[in-house]
């Protein structure tokens, strides 16, 4: 996806532009590879904040699993076009929130049948795109 390109290219700016010291801190945890790990928070590196709810399940979701391994840790998100950070924690609340998402997914993936095509607006910038629609 063009999307997921673009995000590469951020990331690889961001990259050139850190200090040898600030290179350190992507990590990668089994599938996850985290933008930045520093004291106190997992950060995560956005283009926009378009799709805001996707992006603070994805942190949650390496919140939780940097959890089970007994590290716990808060959240931001940082946006660079609007230059907007947000502070995620993993509450009690938030934790039942991801932990039924991944249900969701593992029901979904393990089903045979297709889920209909959502056909919004928004589906049209997602990088998913191609597999919705081919």
């Amino acid at each position: 996806s063009e999307l997921v390109k673009i995000g590469k290219y951020y990331h690889e700016q961001r990259q050139q532009n850190l200090t040898e010291k600030d290179k350190d801190t992507e990590i990668m945890i089994e599938s996850i590879k985290l933008d930045s790990i520093e004291e106190d928070y997992v950060i995560e590196y956005k283009k926009k904040n378009s799709s805001e709810d996707s992006a603070k399940a994805q942190l949650l979701y390496y919140l939780y699993q940097l959890k089970q391994k007994g590290v716990i840790k808060k959240g931001i998100l940082k946006f660079k076009e609007s230059k907007k950070d947000i502070e995620i924690e993993l509450t009690p609340d938030n934790e039942k929130y991801i932990l039924e998402l991944m249900h969701k997914t593992e029901t979904l993936l393990q089903s045979d049948k297709i889920p209909s095509v959502i056909n919004k607006p928004k589906c049209k910038k997602c990088a998913y795109y191609e597999y919705c629609y081919s």
